[in-house]
């Protein structure tokens, strides 16, 4: 039961921070002078895709890969793990955190080339 609610409130911290630390992350990458859209609307996504996959493959996987997708599920979990150790008992070993942003960035990162290999295959538009 207890690792039910983890979970549980792990996807409710991540549904509530995914979408104010993308916009936080497109407003960075438009500090650092690069045209992605804030708040792309609908069909303005792939538009972020190319411009992203013009920065090259290494960065193409740590924003998209890294930022976008590894960091927020570590923001996530992380903070469910929390809770769930302050309310329901245990002891929360903070050195862990370290270990888990190790695992997230590296998932993330599997992500990210997971998503430049699928995008940069010719036939991309008829898996969409």
């Amino acid at each position: 039961m207890r690792s039910l609610y983890v979970i549980a409130v792990g996807v409710v911290i991540m549904a509530t921070l995914y979408i104010p630390w993308t916009v936080l992350v497109y407003s960075a990458l438009r500090l650092c002078g690069i045209p992605v859209e804030v708040w792309p609307g609908k069909g303005r996504v792939a538009t972020n895709d190319i411009v992203l996959r013009k920065l090259g493959k290494l960065r193409f996987v740590f924003v998209e890969g890294v930022l976008l997708w590894g960091v927020p599920l570590f923001i996530g979990f992380d903070i469910a793990h929390y809770l769930a150790h302050r309310y329901l008992g245990g002891q929360f070993d903070s050195r862990q955190l370290i270990g888990d942003l190790l695992l997230w960035s590296v998932l993330g990162s599997c992500f990210g080339l997971r998503t430049w290999s699928k995008s940069s295959r010719w036939d991309f538009e008829l898996d969409s």
